[in-house]
């Protein structure tokens, strides 16, 4: 449980699920915090001979090299592995700001700070997991077309989150349509996609921003 003095604004009802988010956060950041010690992110490229690194070390970029020397497999590790650790970082920021927005009873700007992560760097972070060689394919041809998010339908949407739970080992607890209509149905008046009007917080009584 994290410090009462904090969840003072907090209605009693919520706070084990609220110190219970900020455990998951903290968690997830100690998790990339031993993945970059541990330089999960490194790609390491064995030459067929010294020919060949001279070629690559004099090359522009490794992942022009790679694309252009048969090597298109190496250029997407190069890639990705440097858009994952960015991007979790970047969503975790955007959840601790929004979680404490919360406990500030600042309701309209947790929702703002939630949608990018729980959005944006979802539909991405899925993606990479779900169908890392697409993602690739697509950040080469297009990246502006293919990853905006008016490109990318719902049944697409649902079938990399399906693809994505069934390559996690516990995985009862998921449902890609739940994921779906909390994250990006316009139509759920509770999700965070939903466009038809403010939500309505009556029940936190006085304090609220929305």
């Amino acid at each position: 449980m994290i410090d009462p003095e904090r969840l003072a604004l907090i209605p009693p009802g919520y706070h084990e699920q609220h110190s219970f988010c900020f455990w998951l956060h903290d968690l997830m950041i100690d998790v990339m915090r031993q993945a970059e010690a541990a330089r999960i992110t490194d790609v390491h490229v064995v030459f067929k001979d010294d020919a060949e690194k001279a070629i690559f070390e004099a090359a522009d970029d490794p992942i022009t090299f790679c694309l252009e020397n048969g090597r298109p497999e190496v250029a997407e590790r190069i890639v990705t592995n440097q858009i994952v650790i960015p991007l979790y970082a970047d969503a975790l920021h955007f959840i601790h700001d929004g979680m404490k927005a919360l406990e500030k009873r600042k309701y309209t700007v947790a929702f703002a700070l939630f949608r990018k992560p729980l959005k944006y760097h979802l539909l991405f972070l899925t993606w990479l997991f779900a169908d890392e060689d697409d993602f690739f394919s697509r950040l080469r041809r297009n990246p502006a077309d293919s990853f905006d998010e008016r490109n990318v339908p719902a049944e697409q949407r649902k079938a990399l989150l399906t693809k994505a739970i069934g390559a996690i080992e516990y995985n009862d607890f998921l449902d890609a349509d739940v994921i779906y209509g909390m994250a990006f149905d316009r139509n759920n008046q509770l999700g965070l996609a939903h466009v038809g009007g403010r939500r309505k917080l009556t029940h936190f009584g006085p304090g609220s921003d929305v």
